[in-house]
């Protein structure tokens, strides 16, 4: 037997929603369940166990706590919820809404609007979404209730800005004259994208409007269920940023991840740094070099993007990193070219360090990186980024590989060392695994979008998935030489 659960925190929400709760069973064996805000002797859980003996259904009310947690735990136990019922009124709003996004069950965000007399007149769907939740409720309420469509595309709304997509809706709604007994139904994913459906089915509940507006969110799949739990384990040990600081930290990791002269004159000066240490087989000039390289930052940032599943800063961090990387290695390359008009060349004991890239160096890299990443989330741990830059050793394998292409032909060859492309390879196994191991802390530290299965993760997913092919690709390669 499937049952509804209706969450109530005063008299008017149980007198507005409960008519509502017979329409939206599957079966007129479905039970209703009424969760109360309220103490069980207050005068509101008598009121709503008046209301249950009322209605034709099955009935029972519970008292439960305004706390998240509890109730989130109390619907993960719950067996055979066919809605989780939450209405968009009175001073939970927030908290309410809150329960929407992150309910495990089939849930239905309600505003009954007017007073609604039991009968369903004309269903009217804000886009022509066929999802099982609104099949549902067309099911519930057969001919001779008339469906109709609000928008063919809701591009078109999602796509304008705050006034005119108020403006949009109200024209449309105004030309349905909707009254009293009509339902506005619209399914939304699991994400709240500021310009996405659920911004659009938020001003439909704030439009005020004569008829029923539903907005529906589908049950949770196993995958999504058991990754909720994991991150729940997550959080308890490692506890995320406050938000402040969240946002001052994603603020600044994105500034910086954009390319300005700076970045450009201060890796050019690194470069030439650790083009004058390896030359030198000078290993404290190199440290110097590493320090002084900004190219940690857009790579952060890019995990940052990762993070968020925002594909315009991982673009803007990705040619960032880019053009460094051109800017260190024709700088090198000159600089090689003068070292060898005036001194000639020689590759150094340095250089051919930097040659010889081992699967050990891609563990340096996600672990520097995570480090670097994590220091950046805490700002205690500030003088740790220093060591976090040393280890990740972004610039001096750019300049080896510029000087060797200065120095080309380069006659004795170590054994198993690759001139130029060894460098390339070390350089590309830094920037791979730093990009996932800062996302991954970064992610942990709570800095992440609410994007939740959601287009954006999807993309970050495939983003993320295609570094970790990139970085197999380059595993073999060095494994083979």
């Amino acid at each position: 037997m499937s049952q509804l659960i209706l969450l109530a925190s005063s008299v008017q929400q149980l007198d507005r929603c409960l008519p509502l709760m017979v329409h939206f069973g599957s079966s007129p064996a479905s039970t209703i369940t009424i969760w109360v805000i309220a103490e069980a002797k207050s005068s509101l859980a008598a009121y709503a166990a008046r209301c249950s003996e009322q209605l034709a259904a099955e009935s029972r009310v519970q008292c439960v706590t305004e706390n998240e947690a509890d109730l989130l735990h109390r619907l993960s136990e719950c067996r055979q919820v066919d809605w989780f019922v939450i209405p968009y009124a009175g001073e939970q709003q927030s908290f309410f809404c809150n329960l929407f996004e992150r309910s495990p069950c089939r849930t239905m965000l309600l505003d009954p609007g007017a007073e609604f007399s039991g009968d369903v007149g004309r269903i009217v769907q804000l886009l022509n979404d066929e999802s099982d939740s609104i099949g549902r409720i067309c099911r519930a309420n057969p001919a001779p209730s008339e469906r109709q469509l609000l928008f063919e595309d809701v591009s078109v709304v999602t796509s304008a800005d705050s006034a005119r997509r108020r403006e949009l809706l109200s024209g449309r709604l105004e030309e349905l004259d909707l009254q009293s007994n009509d339902l506005v139904v619209t399914a939304v994913e699991r994400t709240t994208k500021p310009n996405g459906d659920f911004s659009v089915a938020r001003l439909l509940l704030d439009l005020g409007i004569p008829a029923t507006v539903v907005v529906l969110r589908h049950r949770m799949s196993w995958v999504e269920h058991t990754w909720s739990s994991i991150e729940k384990k997550i959080f308890e040990w490692s506890p995320p940023m406050e938000r402040e600081a969240r946002m001052e930290l994603a603020e600044n990791l994105a500034d910086n991840s954009s390319l300005q002269f700076e970045f450009v004159a201060m890796m050019c000066a690194a470069t030439c740094l650790a083009a004058f240490g390896l030359v030198q087989n000078s290993a404290a000039v190199i440290i110097g070099a590493m320090l002084v390289a900004p190219l940690m930052t857009p790579i952060m940032g890019a995990g940052l993007a990762l993070a968020y599943g925002n594909r315009p800063l991982f673009g803007r961090a990705g040619m960032t990193v880019g053009v460094g990387f051109l800017c260190a290695l024709a700088t090198s390359f000159l600089f090689g070219l003068l070292v060898r008009i005036v001194q000639g060349a020689e590759v150094t004991p340095e250089m051919w360090a930097r040659s010889n890239p081992s699967i050990l160096d891609f563990l340096v890299g996600l672990v520097g990186g995570s480090a670097a990443a994590y220091a950046r989330t805490r700002s205690h741990l500030s003088s740790a980024l220093a060591g976090a830059a040393i280890a990740a050793a972004l610039v001096p394998p750019v300049a080896t590989a510029g000087l060797q292409l200065a120095f080309l032909p380069i006659a004795a060859t170590p054994t198993r060392c690759l001139p130029v492309t060894g460098p390339l390879l070390l350089f590309i196994a830094n920037v791979l695994t730093i990009m996932v191991g800062s996302s991954f802390i970064l992610w942990l530290s709570g800095i992440r979008g609410d994007h939740r299965f959601g287009k954006k993760q999807r993309w970050a997913n495939r983003a993320l998935m295609l570094l970790l092919i990139l970085t197999s690709l380059v595993l073999v390669v060095v494994v083979e030489h």
